[in-house]
């Protein structure tokens, strides 16, 4: 799947993907991630990893304004139960969560 979107943190919320532990689904698919899982680059933050096949990557982009960000996401490889599109998203980033529906690309 391929899969774009925004999210907005509460006021005086921040997030440190790099340090805390990241909770990501989509659909029935889950992963957690564990600190020290994304780095963070000039950009954002990002996860790239293929583990038994399955190739995931996750960017968390900073944009102009303080607390908004943009998600990308891109799973290839293995199965999915959830293939129609809008799929609900689920991001835990340490202490800060969200739960929207996402328009996505199954491959």
């Amino acid at each position: 799947f391929y899969l774009a979107g925004g999210f907005t943190l509460g006021p005086g919320g921040s997030i440190g993907p790099v340090t805390e532990q990241v909770n990501f689904s989509v659909g029935n698919y889950s992963v957690t991630l564990p600190p020290g899982s994304f780095v963070r680059y000039r950009t954002g933050y990002v996860y790239q990893k293929r583990v038994n096949g399955i190739f995931l990557c996750i960017f968390i982009k900073f944009t102009s304004t303080p607390g908004n960000y943009q998600l990308l996401a891109n799973r290839i490889g293995g199965t999915l139960s959830t293939t129609t599109s809008p799929v609900p998203v689920t991001l835990a980033i340490g202490n800060n969560s969200g739960t929207t529906h996402m328009n996505a690309r199954f491959n």
